[in-house]
């Protein structure tokens, strides 16, 4: 009778159902179907369209969808339904992965591939970047991701559901727009602002989504994808005659589009309806001779293209030609390369897109070249790549050459560390004088946050730190795979500049007066890399990608924190580099450090203070060496 009566008497068109997952399947049969039921009465009201829109925070894991299966039991069946449609969890945590974690593209791909092939209606889903119940994305990235995510979210197929303050830039998770309403700095001002820039940025993706209907009714094809990493990623949206392409660049430094078939026709324009840190395009791109595109694209870069009309298609260069036998060879070693070009000129061999990494080579004046391909910042396993050859001064390249590398980890531990024996419940901070929160889902014999060994393995540039727990457990469902521990991991890496010895946010500083240049912050539902710039004790630093890749081991009760090449730098060597690890916990809500108190509480830890470090276990600074 209640929610009946708001859409007779109050008019409204649809309802966010939360915590569905608690409450029985039939229940929402009867009510949203039932002859006195929901979708009777607006049906009396001249409203067959009414919304019901699902809230299921479940998640999927990579190239996985045990969380599509939860969200989509929930809409019923033909025979008997229940809700209409669901807010889009698996994306959103995909898209947190992808825009600011730097992980790679083709996660994403694969998401919105299954959005489409698995639910009844993908057109009706929820799409968001974050809400009430989490850290707002800002926080834990750059504005340069977030535009990226809402640009991505505002040209998909779904319902765009933009939570209040994304639109000012908040960073606080339940701050308040209006005079009177507390924020996270702790101001009551007036926020609200139709002039800023992110409100402005919004503004005109929702007009351009207004004004061509192929973005929010269109079909969905995936175009590019980057299964190594940060990249590309392309998809076109068709409706009737009208086709759109939106082209991404996720990385942090410029990134190729090499040859990418657009399935238009030879010789095609694409006008740019809008872009996003792509001020250097400012002509029409047109399709080759074949209906390919090939295009340099800025870090951190969007373009929406619309097909209209034809235009010259661009030259092609057939000296360009790699003399190596390549494809599809697996390497474990560097591999010189030979090949032939228009003679005197330069070539870029760019390996995965990356136009930053690309290896110059001089073509001689007999037409012939010669470089080598380095394995050294592959990242760990069997991986595919691709090689290309591009001429930066033409835009001109050779189709990309597939090859894959193989690297692994040692059987045995570069470095193992036992620190099983420091402490009640393996530390509880400084002598042992910190109690656990005591609401029921702390372990309070086995800490989640007790390190009892650390082992460290390396290979070429890249890092896994696995460390061995007291306890893991994953009773929040929480998206990392385990709760109830946060790990803040301090990265030295020698050589660079602009080092700290303040630790953000848990009134604590480096040990041995050592400095750190990246920074990770980990827990259940976060997984972010910060650099030293603008880190103070109070405030992370700048937002960086890539972050380590987490899997858990729960029977075995460990984590592993695997840093790929370009988490560290892409360091030539790994002598010297040192971490520093840190546990505590976090508000799975703001992704904050739970406070410290004197007295208990359900949520809070006790024998402390508000000044005293937030550190419930710490492991001696660990230094990497190549020797060992």
């Amino acid at each position: 009778q209640s929610y009946r009566y708001w859409i007779d008497q109050v008019g409204v068109d649809g309802f966010r159902v939360d915590t569905v997952k608690y409450v029985d399947h039939d229940f929402y049969h009867d009510f949203f179907h039932a002859n006195d039921g929901i979708e009777q009465e607006a049906k009396q009201t001249g409203r067959n369209d009414f919304l019901s829109l699902g809230e299921v925070f479940e998640t999927s894991t990579p190239y996985h969808t045990e969380g599509e299966s939860k969200l989509i039991a929930y809409l019923g069946t033909t025979a008997k339904p229940e809700l209409q449609s669901m807010l889009n969890f698996p994306l959103q945590a995909t898209m947190n992965r992808v825009f600011a974690g730097g992980q790679p593209t083709a996660e994403l791909g694969f998401r919105l591939r299954k959005m489409m092939e698995l639910y009844p209606d993908p057109y009706r889903l929820g799409n968001f970047i974050d809400n009430h119940d989490m850290a707002r994305l800002l926080s834990q990235s750059t504005k340069a991701d977030v535009k990226q995510a809402l640009f991505s979210m505002l040209t998909l197929p779904g319902i765009p559901v933009i939570y209040q303050g994304t639109e000012q830039g908040f960073t606080g998770y339940r701050d308040a727009m209006f005079q009177g309403g507390y924020r996270e700095d702790g101001q009551q001002v007036d926020s609200f602002n139709d002039q800023s820039e992110m409100y402005r940025f919004i503004q005109q993706l929702v007009q351009v989504r207004h004004d061509n209907p192929v973005l929010s009714r269109g079909d969905l094809n995936i175009l590019a994808e980057d299964s190594t990493g940060a990249g590309i990623f392309a998809y076109s949206r068709k409706l009737d005659n009208a086709e759109a392409l939106v082209i991404l660049n996720t990385a942090d430094q410029p990134m190729l589009l090499n040859r990418m078939a657009t399935g238009a026709a030879a010789g095609t324009r694409f006008k740019v309806l809008d872009k996003l840190h792509a001020d250097s395009l400012t002509t029409d791109l047109i399709a080759d001779e074949a209906g390919l595109l090939t295009l340099a694209l800025p870090a951190k870069s969007a373009l929406l293209l619309t097909a209209e009309g034809n235009g010259t298609p661009p030259a092609t260069d057939s000296s360009m030609t790699l003399g190596t036998a390549l494809a599809d060879q697996v390497l474990s070693a560097d591999q010189p390369l030979t090949g032939t070009g228009t003679p005197n000129s330069q070539l870029q061999l760019v390996v995965d897109g990356n136009l930053a990494n690309a290896v110059t080579v001089n073509v001689d004046s007999n037409g012939q070249w010669q470089g080598t391909l380095a394995v050294r910042h592959f990242a760990i396993g069997q991986l595919a790549h691709r090689l290309a050859l591009y001429n930066p001064t033409t835009g001109t390249s050779l189709a990309d050459i597939p090859f894959q590398s193989l690297l692994a980890y040692p059987d045995t531990a570069n470095q193992t560390l036992d620190d099983s024996v420091d402490g009640v419940n393996g530390s509880a901070g400084p002598l042992g004088a910190y109690s656990l929160p005591q609401d029921a889902s702390f372990d309070t014999s086995n800490s989640q946050m007790s390190i009892q060994q650390a082992q460290v393995f390396q290979a070429g540039s890249n890092v896994r730190l696995s460390l061995k727990m007291a306890s893991v457990t994953d009773t929040w469902a929480p998206t990392n795979g385990f709760d109830h521990v946060g790990f803040t991991i301090f990265i030295h890496l020698p050589g660079q500049s602009g080092g700290q010895t303040v630790l953000p946010k848990i009134n604590a500083s480096m040990p041995d007066g050592a400095t750190w240049q990246r920074q990770v912050v980990a827990f259940g539902w976060q997984n972010s890399l910060y650099g030293s710039t603008g880190a103070t004790a109070s405030a992370f630093g700048s937002a960086l990608s890539p972050a380590p890749t987490i899997a858990v081991d729960k029977a075995n009760r460990t984590i592993n924190f695997d840093f790929p090449s370009a988490s560290l730098g892409r360091p030539d060597s790994l002598d010297g580099i040192q971490f520093y690890v840190t546990t505590w916990d976090l508000d799975g809500l703001s992704s904050s450090y739970r406070p410290l108190n004197t007295t208990p509480g359900p949520w809070n830890f006790s024998g402390g203070t508000s000044q005293d470090p937030l550190i419930w276990d710490d492991l001696p600074l660990i230094s990497l060496s190549e020797s060992r």
